[in-house]
């Protein structure tokens, strides 16, 4: 199954990426990606720059998250209490892919550039591609939202994810 959904994946990053470069010469509209029947690229919700993903409680969903900036970027899980959210910062390189599973609605992710001395705060609406694919499934019973696989290449990406079960 993850062999069918490699070349899906590949064609939506080429689409991610020309549309992500039409809009940093100048701000204009997003433009809509056509879905593809394997992984369904996503409208983000976003507020105050962060992005919201909408998760399935009853279940859990998975989310493919692309870095599509220039710059490499710490994905994080802002909250109102920090200690709650120990762990959640996630680097991840240009032109590469994480995978979050989610069972939590409304789950915000804010997007960061850290360098000495300073952090520089990114819109996470354009510094990342999200896709939700709907052919791949995850069994678990250990409930949360995660990280499955962080800051991969595509093709190491779904290999890691194959290794955790998720078919």
């Amino acid at each position: 199954m993850l062999k069918k959904v490699m070349p899906a994946l590949a064609g939506i990053f080429l689409c991610t990426q020309l549309s992500f470069a039409a809009t940093t010469a100048a701000p204009a509209p997003a433009k809509v990606v056509k879905p593809h029947n394997t992984c369904v690229p996503m409208k983000l919700k976003s507020h105050d720059k962060n992005i919201f993903l909408e998760g399935t409680p009853e279940t859990g969903q998975i989310f493919l998250i692309k870095n599509q900036s220039p710059k490499s970027v710490w994905i994080d899980h802002p909250v109102k209490h920090p200690s709650a959210s120990a762990g959640w910062s996630s680097y991840i390189r240009t032109n590469e892919w994480s995978a979050l599973f989610l069972d939590k609605k409304d789950f915000s992710l804010s997007c960061s550039v850290i360098q000495p001395g300073k952090v520089e705060t990114l819109d996470c609406a354009q510094a990342l591609s999200v896709c939700k694919p709907s052919h791949l499934t995850y069994t678990t019973t250990r409930k949360g939202s995660f990280w499955l696989v962080e800051g991969k290449p595509l093709k190491e990406l779904m290999k890691a994810l194959e290794k955790r079960g998720v078919k």
